[in-house]
Parts: C-alpha cells; structure tokens; sequence
C-alpha cells in the first residue's frame, strides 16, 4: 500500500457508545502524507539521492480520438538509491507510469506519459501536471507540467 500523497477517508462517531449510521455522525478526512526528513545528519543529505527530471514536457499537436505518447527520463543524480513513492497525474485524459521505483545513483528510469483519446477533448491547448513523490529530501514533490494540443 501506497501511502504518500493525498490519502482520504471517512469514520462514522460513536455516540454514548452506539455507533451512528446518519450522514451527520460521517467525519470525512483528507490528508497529504509526506515524508518526514527532519532527523537526516548532515551526512545523510550528502548522501541523499537527487531526481533530475525535465519539468515541462510538450506532446506536440495530437489528432482527436488518437493516444499521444512521450517517454522522459527519471535519472538519480545523487548517492544513495532514488525512490519513487508515488506518480500521480491529474486529469481523466492523462497518465503516466514509471519502469522503476528505485533508481540506483547515477542511473535512469523512464516515465512513460500518455494522453488517452478523450472524444470531449475540444480543439486547442491543454495543460496538466505529473505529481513526482519520492525520497529525495531537497525535492520529495517535483510537478511535471505536460502540455499539448487537440487538432
């Protein structure tokens, strides 16, 4: 189980020790789980894995009805091994899928980013992000914009 990122979910109250079945008695609750980084030594950040990734990614002019496909590249940069928690994208229309989730230092993984035929997709420019989480301490959310255009 995935527990970073946006988390979400709901409890019902218990009232004088019965638990309520109405509307009312439902507590939802949404939260952004994150990595704690706070305890690293010094010597720990030296070490620390670095994602380098590009932050904007064009797909080009895309037809109606058709999959627009583009691979970009997740390398770590930094010493220890590069984890990816979680990949996120928003938007129905958009997807993406990393190969890896730990990149060793000094190699890649590739993100495979996909805009699905979307037939209510209308023409013109469209603008989405990838949401990156991983263990790299200086930057454990990196956003990825992906744009791209309906003809």
């Amino acid at each position: 189980m995935n527990i970073y990122g946006p988390q979400e979910g709901s409890f019902l109250m218990v009232v004088n020790g019965k638990q309520e079945q109405k509307e009312e008695f439902v507590i939802n609750v949404k939260a952004e789980v994150e990595e704690d980084f706070s305890k690293l030594t010094p010597e720990d950040r030296r070490n620390a894995p670095i994602l380098d990734v590009a932050t904007a990614v064009n797909m080009g002019t895309i037809a109606k009805g058709k999959v627009g496909k583009r691979t970009i590249e997740l390398t770590n940069v930094g010493f220890n091994a590069l984890k990816i928690r979680k990949v996120m994208a928003n938007g129905t229309e958009l997807r993406a899928l990393a190969n890896k989730t730990e990149i060793k230092n000094g190699k890649s993984a590739q993100l495979k980013i996909e805009v699905l035929p979307a037939e209510d997709l209308k023409p013109g420019n469209y603008s989405r992000q990838i949401v990156l989480i991983t263990n790299d301490p200086a930057k454990p959310k990196v956003n990825v914009t992906v744009n791209w255009t309906i003809e």
